[in-house]
């Protein structure tokens, strides 16, 4: 990254450079526009769980060795934090499916999970300790033991994947034994939403069946279920009590909440949300009305009311691409839906932010990446997917029948711009006037060969045309086969790369961290969740705000990392960068976190900095001055004061941290890459001195 401070000595004080161009200071106008109100986040009222605790106390005996115990109960501690937010999680079946390659939208419906940051928790360095990206299977129709060998071969999750291994072998007894507790304890929950309260009546019940004798619910128990619910079934009534799940009335335990309450709830949430709510906000919002759907399995019972009410014309739901998992979903009632389409069509004029785009850098990157099918990670459809939603934002999901293609193009009322028709005319592409849609097939790295190309003629409708994306070479034989029907073309690396050129600005990648540029959320920071390239919309995880929000993908900027390619650390350098964010304002106020980090760039423009420049050191005060501010830092401090001091106002009459030294420390950050995989270890300066904050 440039380094454009002043080198100063730790007396020396100078004025700040006065301000550059306004064209430079473009977030600064933004920001002057902005009436900033406090959110805050609600109190987690959750209890700490040690049920895997006590279920292993007997096997931690004195005999054992010191490091092994250690590690035991690091072991423990990990399972009783994910248990108590996943129940229906298995431990050693999730660490081996990641590690094989499984791809993670397969993992949200077996573990219950409701929002993408599920999977991402599981993985923290607090829990299981893998990175979040790995390589992935070939296909899903290719599940090769590829990419386990290449997974196993990076030593951070070889090393997390043998402690697991062994732990899980280790405590195999008692972790089968907590999974069908929790089993058991969702289907007293169940039974009891049904009025079914007696123990012998829950061991006969294999099933809730509406009144079209749909089932909800699966109820069998095998033997070894029923022998713990028999031993447990007091237990487990009393926990639930203790929790506040069921209540006791009448010499009776009892559940105060139906079906029907239930449906109500739904309905109530999805109305009360005008801009639409993710399935994942929904079962946030659902799990604060009723408390038990947090330990009943409601990944697949939710979605079954929820795709009935959308067949009775309740709802209106946008889906993710083909395939994508359902907590991609989000639900409307019809005239909230109907609403935001308008207000979606007075938005297609709205500036493009995204990040900036290297046309030749895109083609590089794009050769190396994997192909990818809308899955969490950057690759190559995702990255083409978003250059054609910089440019015509008008894309569609494939159907079944069309499942050879990655995704469509829906061209009806496309315009191109003075320069798409001088592309078209250079690379001699033809768009077809009577087209509807155009198919895309991702094939960078592969040979188009005779099959792809018939098969593709086959299922090809009329007003509609096919483009494939290689960059390999094309045999005369299909060259001319497509040459007298423009219904299929072929987009090589030097057309792909014109596209790129005619396009400044690209999507921000999923995971970015990113600032909101405009809208409803303008000048808040944020973590880029998700990608819907159907709609244009994108969830992000607002800092200081409790629920994920929708906005327009277009209205968000990427902060830049300037992470590797070569050392593909996008991803890790985001976690730890939002996870640094979050620590900043937890100890500041939205007005200065939100400042500070939007108009980062011209903030440090006026800033004086110390002789060794932005270098961070334990034995050495970080100082420097904003206009008349004096601002300083303390590694090695011990106490909070110790380590920070500014002359500022808010520092001043607050004790917490103020706009200058969030500039500050966000810059320190960015510009020595301490957001890499040292974040959290000693040897990380700014991770030890954000430590006790």
């Amino acid at each position: 990254m440039p380094d454009n401070s002043k080198k100063i000595d730790d007396t020396d004080v100078h004025q700040a450079k006065e301000n550059g161009d306004e064209s430079e200071n473009f977030d600064d106008s933004i920001w002057d526009e902005i009436i900033e109100d406090d959110f805050v986040a609600p109190e987690d009222d959750s209890k700490e769980c040690d049920h895997f605790e006590r279920l292993t106390n007997s096997k931690l005996s004195d005999s054992l060795p010191t490091e092994e115990i250690v590690l035991h109960k690091k072991f423990i501690s990990i399972v009783d934090k994910l248990v108590c937010k996943f129940p229906f999680l298995k431990i050693n079946e999730f660490v081996e499916e990641f590690v094989n390659g499984q791809y993670t939208k397969h993992f949200f419906p077996k573990y219950n999970f409701s929002k993408k940051s599920d999977f991402s928790t599981c993985l923290r360095k607090t829990a299981l300790n893998m990175p979040a990206k790995r390589e992935k299977y070939l296909s899903e129709s290719n599940k090769s033991d590829y990419a386990r060998h290449i997974n196993l071969k990076k030593t951070s999750i070889f090393t997390s994947y043998n402690f697991l291994k062994s732990e899980c072998n280790y405590f195999q007894e008692e972790l089968l034994f907590l999974y069908n507790y929790n089993w058991i304890r969702s289907i007293v929950l169940i039974n009891y939403l049904k009025n079914i309260s007696s123990l012998e009546e829950i061991i006969k019940n294999n099933a809730i069946i509406d009144v079209n004798k749909f089932e909800y619910f699966n109820l069998k128990l095998n033997s070894d279920q029923i022998d713990i619910l028999e031993n447990s079934f007091d237990e487990i009534k009393n926990e639930l009590y203790a929790k506040k799940m069921i209540q006791y009335f009448e010499n009776t335990y009892v559940l105060d909440v139906n079906f029907d309450s239930i449906e109500y709830s739904i309905k109530q949430i999805v109305e009360d949300e005008i801009e639409g709510i993710a399935y994942g906000n929904l079962v946030t919002k659902l799990i604060k009305k009723h408390k038990f759907i947090s330990s009943i399995p409601h990944y697949d019972f939710l979605n079954i009311l929820l795709t009935s009410y959308v067949d009775l014309g309740f709802f209106k739901v946008e889906y993710g691409f083909k395939g994508s998992d359902k907590t991609e979903h989000r639900y409307f009632t019809i005239t909230n839906y109907e609403n935001q389409q308008l207000s979606g069509q007075s938005a297609q004029n709205l500036p493009f932010y995204g990040r900036q785009n290297d046309p030749h850098q895109f083609i590089q990157d794009i050769k190396y990446l994997r192909k990818g099918d809308f899955d969490d990670d950057d690759d190559q459809v995702t990255r083409i997917a978003g250059l054609i939603l910089a440019g015509t934002q008008n894309m569609i999901s494939e159907t079944e029948d069309f499942s050879q293609f990655d995704f469509a193009v829906n061209m009806t009322g496309f315009k191109p711009t003075k320069e798409q028709e001088k592309i078209m005319i250079q690379s001699k592409l033809v768009l077809l006037p009577e087209t509807k849609i155009i198919h895309i097939k991702v094939m960078i790295n592969e040979q188009v060969d005779l099959e792809t190309v018939k098969s593709i003629q086959k299922i090809l409708p009329e007003n509609q045309q096919a483009m494939i994306i290689s960059f390999e070479n094309v045999s005369d034989e299909i060259t001319s086969l497509i040459s007298n029907d423009h219904a299929i073309q072929i987009i090589d690396k030097k057309v792909l790369q014109l596209w790129a050129e005619i396009t400044p600005e690209i999507p921000c990648r999923k995971g970015s961290i990113v600032k909101i540029m405009q809208g409803q959320y303008i000048g808040k920071i944020a973590k880029l969740n998700h990608i819907d390239y159907t709609t244009g919309k994108a969830s992000v995880k607002i800092i200081g705000l409790d629920e994920e929000k929708v906005v327009l993908i277009g209205s968000l900027k990427e902060i830049n990392l300037f992470d590797d390619p070569i050392l593909d650390e996008h991803i890790l350098l985001c976690n730890n960068y939002f996870e640094f964010l979050n620590i900043l304002h937890n100890k500041s106020s939205n007005i200065e976190f939100n400042k500070a980090l939007f108009n980062q760039e011209n903030n440090c423009d006026e800033f004086v900095i110390p002789r060794d420049d932005w270098t961070l050191k334990k034995d050495v005060a970080f100082a420097s001055v904003y206009g008349n501010i004096n601002s300083r830092i303390r590694a090695n401090g011990k106490t909070f004061e110790n380590k920070f001091s500014c002359s500022c106002e808010y520092f001043q009459n607050e004790n917490k941290i103020c706009f200058h030294l969030i500039s500050l420390l966000n810059e320190i950050g960015i510009r020595c890459n301490l957001f890499s995989e040292t974040w959290n270890s000693e040897e990380n300066i700014l991770s030890e001195c954000m430590s006790d904050l």
